[in-house]
């Protein structure tokens, strides 16, 4: 959904919804190894967004996976092609913290 309303340009939408992956990723985070095998299984979600964004969160999870996934969106069009890019360069640069 926050994808959606993303490409809708529906920002209060889109707030709404980072707030709730964010408290998502929180719970997720809770449950130590089980949380981080979800998280993880979101890399292979047909959604780019869903792909982008469990690509940033999985970082410090397993590094391999994740970039893997954040490089198959980079290479494609739109918000969330320029979203991976953005997230692979800031991580290469050690500029971006994953919660």
């Amino acid at each position: 959904e926050h994808g959606k309303a993303t490409h809708t340009g529906d920002h209060k939408k889109a707030n709404k919804y980072h707030g709730l992956l964010i408290e998502a990723l929180l719970v997720l985070r809770q449950h130590g190894a089980e949380g981080d095998r979800a998280l993880v299984a979101l890399l292979s979600d047909e959604d780019a967004s869903v792909k982008c964004w469990a690509g940033t969160h999985c970082l410090k999870v397993d590094e391999t996976q994740a970039r893997l996934a954040l490089e198959s969106v980079a290479s494609g069009p739109g918000i969330e092609g320029f979203n991976a890019r953005m997230v692979l360069s800031e991580w290469k640069k050690g500029a971006l913290t994953v919660p």
